[in-house]
């Protein structure tokens, strides 16, 4: 067992750049919506708009840079562009003095900083092959973890303290230190022919069942994400602090189920894993509808540690395995399934606080995650039924 966390020297620097850039958006991104509310006075309408334009800048971006990355641009290029945009973002975020002027820094996040983390993946699997490459993918994720759960609370704490402009530069830092990791990154493994990594299977619909799938789940992940902060306390009158705990907890109890699925894969499909995932995350939002009690809220993050854990850990490489020829792709589109989940998660709770209250955050959660359970039900029979060999 203890063999498949034996990797290449190379790959230790993949890992602290994940952990460190991991950090760094950790310390960004969860505070966006109440940054927006409290130090520009955003509508729910701005708040969607503002998520939504950067949701969708990232998307594009991200899978366009990925395809020229599986024709041979530098994927170590792309991470350290990537960096060197996300530092002069968060320093516009911190002396931004206007709505337009945060929006202006968000793109410049949006655009070049969705494209750092799925090419280090992408690097990671092409320098871990064999048994081990499925596990360094769980690995990699687990980083990222640990990542959130300390820094989303560090994050709040920080903006609560000293201020957003403090908060801002300290992320700025993070990413600077990234920069100077990414240096140490090994160079892309070139395919031989990369007109057979375009080639794209038209029959086999898996892939695209999967995106629909990872859409509607991290839909529901994004309207808890970006809903309960102000759903906790402009309804429920929680302490701010509260939100970064809740976040915290549920990205330190990922960690274990990250090991775990990652020490499973290949003995489990990965169809019955996101099963799991979803049947989670339905579980995890029909927990907080029915209680305002803290304790519970608390407690209940053990199924959101699952819900991202599986899906996390085991949908990277679900996706690989499914384009083994295209991993920039493969990992691209990974991470824009969720991106567009979370667009459409962005825009509802932006609909949903506009025309009823931000409580309704959470049965729309419940909805999008059982449209997703029901999604893999049927992924894992259209696997089953067909034989295939990646499951």
């Amino acid at each position: 067992m203890f063999a498949k966390f034996v990797y290449p020297a190379k790959a230790y620097i993949l890992l602290l750049n994940a952990l460190v850039l991991g950090l760094s958006g950790a310390a960004v991104f969860p505070v966006l919506g109440l940054y927006l509310d409290s130090q520009h006075n955003a509508t729910p309408l701005q708040l969607g708009f503002f998520l939504a334009v950067n949701g969708l800048l990232a998307v594009v971006s991200s899978q366009v840079l990925a395809r020229f990355s599986d024709r041979g641009l530098s994927r170590k290029l792309l991470v350290q562009i990537s960096n060197i945009a996300s530092i002069g973002a968060c320093f516009l975020l911190a002396s931004a003095s206007s709505f337009s002027m945060a929006l202006t820094a968000g793109a410049i996040i949006a655009i070049f900083s969705s494209t750092g983390l799925p090419q280090l993946f992408a690097i990671g699997r092409e320098q871990v092959t064999g048994d081990n490459a499925r596990m360094f993918q769980s690995v990699m994720r687990t980083m990222i973890a640990i990542s959130w759960a300390f820094g989303p609370a560090t994050a709040f704490v920080l903006a609560e303290v000293f201020g957003y402009a403090t908060l801002f530069t300290v992320g700025a830092g993070c990413y600077a230190v990234s920069l100077i990791i990414s240096t140490q990154l090994p160079k892309a493994i070139l395919q031989a022919a990369q007109e057979v990594a375009e080639k794209v299977k038209v029959r086999d619909y898996r892939p695209w069942l999967l995106v629909a799938a990872f859409i509607f789940l991290f839909a529901g992940n994004n309207l808890y994400l970006v809903g309960m902060p102000l759903y906790i306390t402009k309804i429920l009158s929680w302490p701010e602090s509260y939100v970064g705990f809740l976040m915290s907890t549920a990205a330190a109890l990922e960690i274990p189920v990250m090991i775990a699925t990652g020490l499973l894969t290949g003995r489990v499909r990965y169809s019955w894993m996101m099963l799991w995932a979803a049947l989670s995350a339905v579980t995890f939002f029909a927990i907080l509808i029915s209680t305002q009690n803290v304790v519970f809220w608390f407690l209940a993050q053990i199924f959101n540690g699952m819900f991202i854990g599986v899906a996390a850990a085991a949908g990277i490489s679900y996706f690989q395995d499914l384009m083994p020829e295209q991993l920039g792709t493969a990992s691209t589109l990974y991470n824009n399934a969720i991106k567009v989940g979370g667009v459409v998660g962005t825009l509802s709770v932006a609909l949903v606080g506009h025309f009823v209250t931000y409580a309704g955050v959470l049965p729309a959660a419940l909805t999008t995650t059982s449209i997703a359970l029901l999604i893999f039900i049927a992924l894992h029979w259209v696997q089953k039924l067909g034989n295939y060999a990646v499951s």
